[in-house]
């Protein structure tokens, strides 16, 4: 495995958990976790980006509108655990009422949790200052993208602040559930596959194989990955985004196990619960191979998310049906 595939684990896996965090904390009212956050995303955001930013509050007690602004490159930035569109215009409410764009070129709103697919795009007052929201507004997502880019030799520097940060009880050790997400993608993607690069690769059509192909079984489905989906589902988007193993390599790991899940389901009848079932335990064992801390429940949720993305169980029809 590349240095940095192991480096970009890491580094994902602690911003996941920080994000995690604030959430878990923000939902009973405990807003703690947020100042130091912002101290920690000053000191990350300078080692991305090359900032000098300074943490406003310690300046100026709980300065209204903005958290961190680095003077010299005129960028301020708002923190806060709140994702709301009022949030974000209020924060611009106040930019511009305190007239700090004669200071500050370019203000940012840092979600500490996750962003919102937000319908307004910009916001301001024509004239004095307009705010991109798509641009401005920014969550870790946008964040691991950055780092993404950077020198494997700046992502080790960012991994291990990560580390020292975060406090991660072993420095080395990949979280069990990236590391097993990540061997599902390895085994998925081995070129060696007799059937790679053959199979249907049809259009997704989540919709008819949730709720009519399988509508016997959707409550169980849809149970299923609601469960799972609040602990793996952000660590498997951030793999999928952050892994080098190419488009061409991805959509034939997509058609593989499109043909091998279809054969497992012919083999049950169609019942897509037992077939699931089945599949989950293959890779276990196949996983197992490779590393024997593995975590079956992120097996699982692998396996379902490709389900709803339709890599699983393909819509074209069998002889069964």
């Amino acid at each position: 495995m590349l240095k940095s595939m192991d480096y970009l684990s890491t580094i994902t896996s602690g911003l996941v958990h920080l994000s995690r965090c604030v959430e878990a904390r923000a939902s009973i009212n405990l807003n703690d976790i947020n100042i130091h956050s912002e101290n920690f995303y000053k000191e990350l955001f300078n080692l991305i980006y090359g900032h000098e930013l300074k943490n406003l509050n310690s300046i100026t007690k709980n300065s209204t509108s903005i958290d961190l602004a680095d003077d010299n490159k005129k960028i301020c930035i708002q923190v806060t655990c709140t994702n709301t569109i009022e949030k974000i215009k209020k924060t611009v409410d106040k930019f511009i009422n305190e007239k700090l764009y004669d200071k500050y070129d370019t203000l940012q709103v840092l979600i500490l949790t996750k962003k919102k697919d937000y319908t307004t795009k910009t916001y301001g007052v024509n004239g004095i200052y307009n705010f991109n929201i798509k641009s401005g507004v920014i969550d870790y997502k946008d964040v691991l993208q950055h780092i993404q880019d950077l020198t494997t030799e700046k992502q080790f520097e960012i991994k291990c602040f990560l580390e020292k940060e975060l406090n991660f009880k072993d420095a080395e050790k990949t979280p069990k559930e990236v590391k097993t997400l990540m061997h599902m993608i390895q085994i998925l993607s081995d070129d060696e596959h007799p059937s790679a690069g053959n199979g249907f690769a049809e259009k997704p059509d989540p919709e008819n194989k949730i709720f009519k192909r399988f509508s016997d079984h959707s409550d169980t489905i849809i149970s299923k990955y609601q469960h799972l989906a609040p602990m793996y589902g952000d660590i498997l988007s951030c793999i999928r985004e952050e892994s080098d193993i190419g488009l061409i390599k991805l959509k034939k790991m997509e058609i593989y196990l499109e043909k091998q899940s279809d054969i497992y389901l012919a083999e049950v009848d169609g019942n897509p619960l037992i077939a699931l079932e089945n599949l989950k335990n293959f890779y276990c064992n196949k996983v197992a191979i490779i590393d024997d801390e593995y975590d079956d429940s992120a097996i699982e949720f692998f396996l379902v998310d490709n389900l709803i993305r339709c890599t699983v169980f393909p819509n074209k029809e069998k002889s069964w049906d």
